[in-house]
């Protein structure tokens, strides 16, 4: 189904009353803070919600890691944001559960043009605001 013109006006009025994620936890591992799937999920429920929007994030099975595809729905019509896939490190429970959640974060985050830290100052810098999300730390390649 293709998405309608109410549907793209509905998210644009939403994404105007979203803020950025909090990040309301630290890794102890790497020391770092970083939003929570909770935190990314109240930024922006609400303010779809007002819109008549609803999302659903669907999964594929897949053996080497996790793929989630954020689909929005409401005014006749649906929008998905794309798929998208993240390995699992670890091939068990923990891992594929791991992965799951950083998965919806991040396309939850990205189909709703949010990120996940704090508003500062464009001159700012991302040592200075911990602005970045702890992908790259997480990574050790950084």
């Amino acid at each position: 189904m293709k998405p309608n013109n109410e549907l793209i006006n509905a998210l644009i009025k939403a994404q105007t009353n979203m803020e950025n994620a909090s990040k309301n936890k630290t890794n102890t591992f790497h020391g770092n803070s970083y939003a929570t799937l909770e935190s990314c999920l109240e930024a922006v429920k609400q303010p779809l919600l007002d819109e008549g929007i609803m999302f659903l994030q669907r999964f594929e099975e897949n053996e080497k890691g996790v793929c989630v595809e954020t689909i929005f729905y409401g005014h006749s019509s649906e929008l998905s944001a794309g798929k998208f896939f993240l390995p699992a490190d670890k091939h068990n429970a923990w891992g594929f559960g791991s992965a799951m959640t950083y998965a919806r974060r991040y396309s939850l985050c990205a189909a709703c043009g949010i990120g996940a830290g704090i508003k500062v100052e464009e001159t700012a810098t991302v040592e200075e605001t911990g602005a970045d999300d702890d992908g790259n730390s997480a990574s050790n390649e950084f």
